[in-house]
């Protein structure tokens, strides 16, 4: 995906739409909010939106079932307790990407909407069945696979060297590679990101 990613929001609190929307407004080269407050009627390229499941698995389901009915169908990002009973399966039977709590920080938003607008995974998300990896392996293959080298995923994920070298040599042994290219080829196989 090329410029940056299309945002848009979905709650009935203003709080909630506003203050997404100034999370990620200090970085316009990544994540552009549309218009406040959001309408699906009428509107361009959507690449992610954030939908605040404040109101349940109800609320949710019919939010995500609309969302659906665009075309093309924008990438969704859950802003609710994932434990919630009944809103992870809802949200994955809808397509959801990835959920997020409500607590989320600034930085951690600003990564969750770009990540996901770029084809990748949330850290913390459901594995794949076929998909070995930890949560941390996950995020680190993300990173990988968008083509940082190894001292700025260390830096960004705030760990030492050795020990983000020695995460890349188990996500090498569990994917069965030797090589990074061969990690990347692996990651946009699996939706790591876009080719």
């Amino acid at each position: 995906m090329d410029g940056p990613v299309q945002l848009a929001v979905v709650s009935d609190r203003e709080v909630v739409t506003r203050g997404v929307v100034a999370m990620v407004s200090a970085r316009p080269d990544l994540v552009v909010p549309l218009q406040v407050p959001f309408s699906p009627l009428g509107i361009g390229r959507v690449d992610v939106v954030v939908v605040d499941g404040y109101g349940g698995g109800d609320v949710v389901r019919r939010t995500c079932t609309h969302l659906h009915e665009l075309a093309p169908t924008p990438l969704v990002v859950l802003l609710d307790d994932p434990r919630s009973p009944g809103v992870v399966d809802d949200g994955r039977s809808l397509g959801v990407a990835g959920f997020l709590p409500a607590t989320v920080s600034g930085p951690e938003l600003l990564d969750a909407v770009v990540r996901v607008g770029r084809g990748g995974m949330l850290p913390g998300e459901q594995p794949r069945p076929d998909d070995p990896l930890s949560d941390r392996q996950r995020q680190i293959l993300g990173l990988i696979v968008e083509g940082l080298d190894n001292r700025a995923i260390a830096e960004q994920l705030v760990i030492s060297d050795n020990t983000l070298k020695t995460h890349v040599r188990s996500v090498y042994r569990k994917l069965d590679v030797t090589s990074r290219s061969q990690a990347v080829a692996w990651g946009l196989r699996h939706g790591y990101g876009s080719p």
